[in-house]
């Protein structure tokens, strides 16, 4: 019975990475709101307006909780829940990567985690 829960945790942690993955490649995807905006856009905005700061925050947040969401009840599964350290993460991704999207740079985040 533990073996079929280590391998069932084992393939649901697989299929989310790769399913992370495969979202953050495919040119077909509609990124609505903050998520569609480039990482550049992302870092001058952010600067300037606190406002903004909560915009993109929020849509941060909104895409970890889903993940959260999806993964809840798995056993062994991790729940994001450190706001700063995502902020920390996505704000890093975008300097090194500044003609990428904020949904590329908390997509990345979200692999990190994940992993």
């Amino acid at each position: 019975m533990a073996k079929r829960i280590l391998i069932s945790m084992t393939l649901a942690l697989c299929c989310l990475a790769i399913s992370l993955t495969s979202w953050a490649q495919l040119g077909s995807v509609s990124i609505l709101g903050a998520g569609a905006s480039t990482c550049s856009k992302y870092l001058l905005d952010s600067q300037g307006s606190q406002a903004l700061q909560g915009v993109y925050g929020n849509w941060a947040l909104g895409y970890m909780t889903a993940l959260n969401v999806i993964n809840s009840g798995k056993p062994g599964s991790k729940m994001m829940s450190d706001a700063t350290g995502l902020t920390n993460r996505i704000n890093t991704f975008c300097l090194a990567n500044q003609s990428k999207t904020f949904s590329d740079a908390v997509t990345a985040a979200a692999l990190e985690f994940f992993r």
